[in-house]
């Protein structure tokens, strides 16, 4: 019973779980036999899990323990000082949970089984996240996995992806976050809440409202009470908050503030994998969301504490964040300067730790502050045309954007204007075609991309009379006519440079065995080929071209020169740093210096 127990911790519903465990273990009990007792309470576990009974989960573990002991079984003593580790680090007792983990490692290297070193691998992953040692967690990750196989731990695979998932999901690696979800998702139906969750946290923080409130809704609908309360439910929980307060629903704010509440002043866990944070900054946020803001400083002040004294710099940083929006939205005397403290204290930890997300929260928040409401394009109180300014500055001389090797920067559109951020000068332009071609060889540094597909891709976004598509083609057939050879010396020998290296690129892609980028070379493969022969007939004798080619060259170099100006007239280090690394023609490129390049949040 206890074995059924724990094979269906992802499997069945809450009331069908605790009831088998607390049947196992009451049997367990009557047999009064140590060992079959410690066998029952070690199997239930997890199965039993409740998210708001730390206190019962301990005294589990500190009976495990005992029993361990009494039995002299090192198996059994590994799993308990395991089980207590978890709880106090959700209690935040720092030096108490490390002393466990220490236990811990001692025991699994005496016992030399691959499921102890599974054991004791995915927990040191968990330090690893409450320390904020960020670079750490995949080669912790990646050892659990490997044990994890060896033992044919069905869990290892779930708890590992998790960490995994959740580094990538602070680095801002998205694309890669979704699927890894989806793959829970169909692996463990009784994880559909948490995977729907986070999937809304992720868009949300992508601020992609429409998918967000989508996902939300899919959780929210008829309430937060149906939600399993496994050893997920604080993730769970978490995510929902993060998406309620983007969304400013108001209502489901206040919901989940009455779940989350309890748990004040705990350290959340999806256990044994990761640390999600304090309870507290979520509950800071759902505060904030309601307009409480007197309950949402406290909040926010308990969440700095834990962060700071735990060592959790990526959670400190997200907490500083929230914190500094809060207080300039009470502005408060003395609101503003707190919040410009903590958001260049945030913006160094973000950028040093590689989270593009929050960086890009903080350089909104900072242009927030230092813009003058009359200069907001649209704004109330604008002088007679002052409407239609091209740019406005915004000087942000405290920001602190470190330069040189591996500086963060700021290039993206909002309505009709496009915010840039570049060595602590925020500047606001007007929407051109020139900074969107400029965004898209951003986007792809070191990639070559034909300024007519430029050209068409820009147009594409842009409603025509017919929709975007027809608006296309209208583009496609404005630029047909004659303009000589289609390609020029100069463009075949980019062509040609450009296919041997995407060949180089595959080639070493299937000696790795990465079929994703094998496929992507392959693809562009094909188009350079179509296009090169398109261009050139038979014996390799010039086609003669229409004008599409020339036309889109021009067009493109024209608007990119323009932006560039434009750029430069305000920060005249972005201007230089792209005058310098794009090149413009028929095939345009963005390519930043290897020896100080530069992260882009687009």
């Amino acid at each position: 019973m206890a074995r059924l127990a724990e094979e269906i911790t992802f499997a069945e519903t809450d009331d069908r779980r605790w009831a088998l465990s607390r049947q196992a273990v009451e049997l367990a009990r009557r047999v009064d036999d140590p060992c079959v007792l410690g066998s029952a309470l070690r199997f239930t576990y997890l199965a039993a899990w409740d998210p708001a009974g730390v206190e019962d989960r301990l005294a589990v573990s500190n009976e495990l323990v005992q029993l361990a002991e009494q039995l002299g079984d090192r198996t059994l003593a590994l799993e308990g000082h395991v089980f207590r580790f978890l709880g106090l680090v959700e209690l935040a007792d720092t030096a108490a949970a490390h002393k466990e983990f220490d236990v811990c490692d001692r025991l699994a290297k005496e016992l030399r089984q691959p499921y102890h070193e599974w054991i004791v691998a995915t927990i040191r992953g968990c330090v690893a996240f409450m320390e904020g040692r960020l670079s750490e967690v995949e080669t912790h990750a990646q050892q659990a996995l490997a044990l994890g196989e060896k033992s044919w731990n069905k869990l290892a695979m779930l708890f590992s992806g998790v960490q995994i998932g959740r580094l990538m999901w602070l680095q801002g690696r998205f694309q890669e976050v979704e699927p890894l979800l989806m793959g829970f998702g169909s692996t463990y139906p009784l994880l559909a809440a948490t995977v729907t969750s986070a999937l809304a946290a992720t868009y949300s923080e992508q601020g992609r409202e429409r998918e967000a409130r989508v996902h939300f809704e899919q959780v929210a609908n008829g309430g937060f009470d149906h939600l399993p309360r496994h050893l997920a439910w604080q993730a769970t929980v978490a995510f929902l908050a993060e998406v309620s307060a983007f969304l400013g629903d108001v209502r489901r704010a206040e919901q989940l503030y009455e779940l989350l509440v309890p748990l004040e002043g705990r350290n959340l866990l999806l256990a044994p994998a990761i640390t999600v944070g304090p309870a507290s900054h979520f509950l800071g946020l759902l505060a904030a969301t309601t307009g409480r803001w007197s309950d949402a400083a406290r909040h926010f002040d308990d969440a700095l504490n834990m962060n700071a004294r735990l060592g959790a710099r990526q959670y400190l940083a997200r907490t500083q964040t929230a914190y500094a929006h809060l207080l300039l939205q009470r502005r408060h005397p003395g609101d503003e300067a707190r919040a410009l403290a903590m958001l260049n204290e945030a913006f160094e930890t973000a950028h040093n730790l590689g989270m593009p997300s929050v960086v890009d929260r903080i350089l909104g928040l900072k242009a927030s502050v230092s813009a003058p409401t009359s200069a907001e394009p649209g704004g109330a109180g604008l002088e007679n045309g002052a409407r239609d300014a091209a740019t406005y500055v915004v000087a942000s001389p405290t920001l602190g954007v470190p330069t040189g090797h591996g500086e963060h920067a700021l290039f993206r559109r909002e309505g009709e204007y496009w915010t840039i951020a570049f060595r602590g000068n925020v500047v606001r332009l007007k929407d051109s075609k020139g900074l969107r071609y400029v965004a898209q060889l951003l986007r792809s540094p070191g990639h070559e991309i034909h300024a007519l597909e430029l050209v068409l891709s820009e147009t594409s976004a842009q409603p025509g009379p017919e929709g975007p598509r027809q608006a296309s083609s209208q583009v496609a057939s404005g630029y047909v006519g004659s303009a000589g050879e289609l390609l020029d010396a100069t463009a075949k020998a980019q062509y040609k440079r450009r296919l041997a290296d995407l060949r180089e690129e595959q080639e070493e892609a299937e000696r790795f065995n990465d079929l994703g980028r094998a496929a992507r070379a392959q693809e562009e493969i094909a188009s350079i080929e179509r296009q090169f022969s398109e261009a050139v007939g038979l014996g390799g004798k010039d086609r003669p071209a229409d004008s599409s080619a020339e036309r889109a060259r021009w067009t493109v170099t024209k608007g990119i020169k323009a932006a560039v100006g434009k750029i430069r007239v305000d920060n005249p280090a972005l201007g230089r740093h792209l005058a310098t690394h794009i090149r413009t023609g028929y095939l345009c490129c963005y390519t930043p210096d290897p020896d100080h390049p530069v992260s882009w949040t687009l």
